[in-house]
């Protein structure tokens, strides 16, 4: 017996071997597939439409679904700034555009105005190349580089292995701006993503969030942030993903939604990779008459995430989820509106690295005509996409399959 059992565990770590050596292999032939499809591709444009200012109970808010208007509307309210400007974001890059977002806050600072930067370090410097850098001899000007380990034996604490993925900004406690969009050119021109302005109260709730991530990870050298006072509201909320505290309610908000949905529900997401549960969820929803309609990236930036989410299509569409591959451009949205009713806009994918250990941060907002836009933002994205046919699907090339199936065990760790 013993001889068996020693067996069994050395033929189970040969397999795994084997398995991980196949996976790399695997990525390694579909990011060099990507690469040269991407090169071969030309850059167009995609489909928007105008969209207005909805005013909602708390204020005004304003969607964008392209970056041109945004950071032109965003680097105007950075120059209105008469007290306090509170921006994070996960990628800032050291381009153009990224330049004249620095350019702008430092500016604001001499002026005096109390600014405070904050955005994840690793991202940027390690991953990203970007050697963004910032003076240190204004007083008012206060930059913190997201790094989630403090001390030595934070490297012993699982919570600490995250990073910040929040993009946010809040003027003088009055205007706030949450969405995907990172800075930079690259997203301001070529990538379709989501944010969303909020005027009034709302822009407070933004404004807390910021000042709680700062002060969890400031050192002694940044000052601590006063909380600013919130009000209840029925029309408007901001959930965030909380890795040390290990609280992750923005999973909870979409799930809850949808268990709710009786009409529709509307998904747009980068890297839609939900775990079992959630995928359960979706699938229950359509079989219970609910249009359940998602569009993702047919190839997204990342080729791993598209195979290892492909592994799930056929279980969706034969539940009756419609899914759609956009094909416009780099679709980044993180959004999701249900019955008219009831949107969400954010930072979170559906993924395990966003709902389970990332620091997130999305708004929610209960409001017909803001949800209306939604909808009518998703048409204009079906404009660009394709829908996935399950009878062509079942059909697809036997590689396609054997990647799908290879990368699938990935899937909590993408």
């Amino acid at each position: 017996m013993p001889d068996l059992v020693t067996n069994l565990v050395d033929l189970g770590i040969r397999a795994l071997i084997v398995l991980v050596i196949l996976q790399v292999i695997t990525a390694v032939v579909i990011r060099r597939s990507y690469k040269q499809r991407k090169k071969r591709s030309r850059q167009g444009g995609y489909p928007t439409i105008e969209l207005a200012p909805v005013a909602i109970e708390e204020g005004e808010a304003q969607l964008y679904m392209e970056g041109v208007s945004l950071f032109a509307d965003m680097q105007e309210a950075i120059a209105g700034a008469r007290d306090t400007i509170f921006f994070e974001t996960f990628i800032w890059k050291d381009d153009e555009t990224g330049q004249a977002f620095r350019d702008l806050v430092i500016e604001k600072a001499r002026e005096g105005v109390e600014v405070h930067l904050m955005y994840d370090l690793v991202s940027n410097g390690v991953l990203g190349g970007s050697r963004l850098t910032f003076p240190d001899d204004i007083p008012t000007l206060h930059v913190q580089r997201y790094v989630p380990f403090k001390r030595w034996f934070h490297f012993l604490l699982p919570s600490r292995y995250n990073s910040s993925h929040r993009k946010a900004l809040v003027i003088d406690g009055k205007l706030g701006y949450v969405g995907g969009y990172n800075i930079g050119e690259e997203y301001r021109t070529d990538w379709r993503d989501t944010h969303i302005r909020i005027a009034g109260d709302g822009a407070l709730r933004l404004a807390y969030a910021f000042v709680d991530l700062w002060n969890q990870y400031r050192d002694d050298a940044l000052p601590e942030l006063q909380y600013p006072q919130q009000e209840w509201s029925n029309v408007i909320d901001v959930y965030r993903n909380d890795p040390l505290r290990k609280i992750y309610p923005i999973r909870s908000v979409y799930l809850r939604a949808i268990e709710r949905a009786q009409k529709r529900v509307l998904i747009t997401n980068a890297y839609f990779v939900p775990d079992p549960t959630f995928r359960r969820t979706l699938i229950q929803a359509a079989k219970r008459g609910v249009s359940v309609e998602v569009v993702l990236p047919w190839r997204s930036n990342h080729a791993v995430v598209d195979y290892v989410a492909r592994h799930w299509f056929e279980e969706y569409l034969e539940a009756g989820v419609r899914l759609y591959g956009y094909e416009g451009a780099m679709i980044h949205t993180k959004t999701m509106t249900i019955d008219g009713m009831w949107s969400t806009v954010g930072t979170a994918n559906l993924d395990r690295l966003s709902l389970g250990l990332n620091h997130e941060i999305n708004m929610e907002i209960f409001d017909e005509r803001l949800a209306t836009q939604m909808e009518d933002v998703f048409a204009c994205d079906l404009q660009a996409s394709r829908e996935i046919d399950l009878g062509r699907w079942k059909a697809r090339p036997f590689r396609m399959r054997f990647g799908e199936r290879v990368l699938a065990p990935l899937w909590p760790i993408v």
